[in-house]
């Protein structure tokens, strides 16, 4: 049986599913969760799971499952480590995450992930999503068609209605940084983003696979801000598809193919006070939805020469644009 509260210098080998089925749950700082093959902590409705500055390990050389919320369970996650799992945090509709700050989630397949959406989620603020090592093997579920053993899939993975604040947080050698998918809302503010990889061969923007893009709006989900953030090498910096990225100012794009690539636009978007450097397209905006028009202001746009054969370059590129839109004031 594990202890109300796990205390520093203590540790558990879990074999299988901890239920926590009781009230409280409490894991203290610098106690440490070792999982076994496939093991996982599940979090029953109406039962909280609090934990402040604990280690969450592999301890058979295999990804194990994480820790994921029920329908009505609670989780308070403050200063943790966690590595190896498949998802570091798998939150069901109905769940609510009350403090997610200061965590870092490393080597992990997806660091936090929202399959069916419906969660309650507090502000996402100065996480680390890292891939310092090789993935460890899984047993084939549920990732049996593993992109790459050499980094991880994504930072943030949501879906259906979410609506999700990331700030402060910094995304390093992930395959996505955040996806937002399905109606979802995300604002994010202050974030850094480093080799964001695109595993697929040849070059591709159109989503043929969902590969090397640092934020990630797709199917009808909405960008309220994403605003003072640092990209640094990435296929596309900001990519939305059929959605609406609404405010986007005061980025720093740097090895980036695109800046940002917006195709199927629904809503009218504004761009402002960015600074793209980029080896194919500064801004991309591909056939909006008819009455939505971009604004584009005060930006600069460098090329970048690097690779030879994306002999092509444009700052800022319009296709199938039928209404006049707003460019001014920008460096090219």
């Amino acid at each position: 049986s594990v202890p109300i509260e796990l205390s520093s210098g203590q540790s558990i080998c879990l074999q299988g599913t901890l239920n926590i089925d009781r009230t409280l749950q409490k894991f203290k700082s610098n106690s440490h969760i070792y999982f076994g093959q496939s093991a996982k902590i599940l979090v029953k409705s109406g039962k909280t799971l609090d934990s402040q500055g604990a280690y969450y390990d592999a301890c058979e050389g295999i990804m194990y499952r994480g820790i994921e919320l029920e329908n009505g369970s609670v989780l308070n996650f403050w200063g943790n480590f966690i590595s190896d799992a498949y998802y570091g945090i798998n939150a069901l509709s109905g769940s609510t995450i009350k403090l997610i700050t200061e965590n870092e989630f490393n080597r992990n397949y997806v660091g936090i992930r929202i399959p069916d959406g419906g969660v309650n989620l507090s502000t996402i603020i100065q996480n680390q999503f890292l891939c310092e090592d090789y993935l460890l093997p899984t047993d084939g579920e549920p990732v049996n068609n593993r992109v790459s053993d050499a980094i991880s899939w994504g930072g943030i993975q949501a879906y259906y209605n979410t609506t999700m604040d990331v700030r402060n947080c910094t995304f390093s050698r992930q395959i996505n940084g955040i996806t937002a998918l399905n109606n979802s809302t995300v604002s994010v503010d202050n974030c850094i983003f480093l080799f964001i990889f695109a595993l697929i061969g040849d070059v591709d923007y159109n989503l043929v696979k969902l590969h090397g893009f640092a934020i990630y709006c797709g199917l009808n989900s909405v960008a309220i801000k994403i605003a003072n953030c640092t990209i640094d090498e990435a296929l596309v910096g900001i990519r939305s598809n059929n959605s609406n990225l609404r405010n986007v100012s005061d980025n720093m794009m740097m090895n980036v193919d695109v800046g940002i690539y917006e195709d199927g636009q629904t809503g009218n978007s504004e761009f402002n006070n960015d600074s793209i450097s980029f080896r194919k397209y500064g801004i991309w905006i591909k056939n909006p939805v008819l009455g939505f028009v971009p604004t584009i202001k005060n930006s600069g746009f460098i090329s970048d020469d690097v690779r030879a054969y994306l002999s092509e370059r444009y700052g800022v590129y319009f296709e199938g644009v039928k209404y006049s839109s707003t460019v001014e004031n920008n460096y090219f």
